[in-house]
């Protein structure tokens, strides 16, 4: 088993990580997943607030204490249910939603404190300290007290202080949540400069799909405490095997099952899951067992009901939707709520004949259609999507799902 480290000493630049973790939080639920990353990897880990992200980086970073399992940073055994390594002996740093700055040192100071304590000369530390809050936007304000700093600053001097002593694995609990947009866009291209050259190890968890895009090349999805899938981003976000992950890829899950080949579900929709299985790229097959149709909002397209509908009066902006050699999928349904978007509408659509609670169907439409009387909340619409443009993604523990990723990422 690999030994505890000498006090001081600091792991390898881009030491892998390998965590089995089991903490009980407080308030009852226990959190037991397995996280690994290779060394200068980054991960994301996404998932349903509460569920327990931020409790495996505390316990990572020395911050949680485990109730069972071990975390091991390179070569190096840092934490059991019975020992455990300071936080500051794990060559660790970990940066959430808020900036935790020394209040009785300047932001020069707070940035320099970490190189001064792993032996840096003051004027090297000081020196290297106003490089880093140049490259996060700051340059001039080294000699300003926190209490001084916008929220914005002070987490930009937070991130500073943690990339400055080129930690062997850095753990990021939000931390671009208190930025405006633009700055965020900054300072996430500059952690993943720093990630790249530095072969640094990363755990970035994030509510936005943009930090884990930017960032990551791999997601783990946490809910209720377990892993609930993992793989490569892009396989993650096209095959989202939950609620959460197909809300967090911004795609409609449509929950459903296979028999004989044929895939049905609420609202009298129904699918050849063997035409569906041989279009396929990734394996899927359609053996029968619960399933989930995935398509993506700009693929669903709505006409208005009644005679509108019969004279072919399209809401979207896909002709082609709705159509595959003669077959249509879809169906009518209510209009639950429109929101504008940036380029457009989002319509949410309630199929009839769905479960009560099964979300609605999102369809994203130009700017055009902003005027349409159908688009209204209670307005009678027919959704149509084009079978090709659909994935099904079986549920694990179906036969022609993949292994469940049980406690593994």
């Amino acid at each position: 088993m690999p030994g505890a480290c000498d006090a001081g000493e600091r792991a390898v630049s881009g030491a892998a990580l390998d965590a089995r973790i089991v903490v009980h939080r407080a308030h009852g639920m226990t959190v037991r997943a397995h996280v690994r990353a290779a060394a200068g990897e980054a991960v994301a880990l996404i998932g349903p607030s509460g569920a327990g992200k931020s409790t495996i980086l505390q316990a990572i970073a020395g911050e949680a204490p485990l109730a069972d399992g071990e975390v091991v940073i390179g070569e190096r055994s840092v934490a059991t249910a019975r020992r455990s390594l300071p936080a500051h002996r794990r060559g660790v740093v970990l940066l959430d939603q808020h900036p935790r700055l020394f209040p009785h040192l300047t932001a020069g100071e707070n940035v320099a404190f970490g190189l001064r304590a792993s032996g840096v000369a003051k004027a090297a530390a000081a020196e290297r300290a106003d490089a880093w809050l140049d490259r996060v936007g700051l340059r001039g304000l080294g000699d300003r007290a926190p209490e001084r700093l916008s929220g914005g600053q002070q987490q930009r001097v937070a991130l500073a202080r943690a990339l400055a002593v080129e930690p062997a694995l850095v753990l990021l609990d939000e931390p671009f949540t208190s930025l405006d947009v633009e700055t965020a866009a900054d300072v996430r291209a500059l952690v993943h400069e720093q990630l790249a050259s530095s072969g640094a190890t990363a755990l970035v968890v994030t509510h936005a799909a943009a930090d884990a895009a930017a960032l990551a090349a791999r997601i783990v999805v946490i809910e209720h405490g377990r892993v609930a899938q993992h793989g490569a981003l892009r396989a993650v976000l096209e095959r989202p095997a939950t609620r959460f992950a197909a809300a967090f890829a911004d795609v409609n899950r449509i929950e459903g099952v296979v028999r004989d080949g044929v895939w049905t579900a609420g609202g009298g929709l129904r699918l050849d899951a063997r035409a569906q299985a041989s279009a396929s790229t990734d394996g899927a097959t359609a053996a029968d067992g619960d399933a989930a149709a995935v398509v993506r909002p700009a693929d669903v397209r709505l006409t208005a009901a009644g005679a509108a509908a019969a004279r072919g009066t399209e809401l979207g902006t896909h002709a082609d939707a709705g159509r595959a050699g003669g077959a249509e999928f879809g169906g009518e349904a209510t209009v639950l709520r429109v929101l504008r978007l940036p380029a457009g509408l989002r319509v949410v659509v309630a199929l009839d004949g769905a479960a009560p609670d099964a979300p609605g169907i999102a369809a994203d439409l130009d700017e055009r259609t902003a005027a349409e009387p159908a688009l209204r909340p209670g307005a009678r619409v027919r959704v149509s999507i084009d079978p090709q443009r659909l994935r099904l993604v079986p549920h694990q523990g179906s036969p022609n799902a993949a292994p469940a990723p049980t406690v593994e990422a």
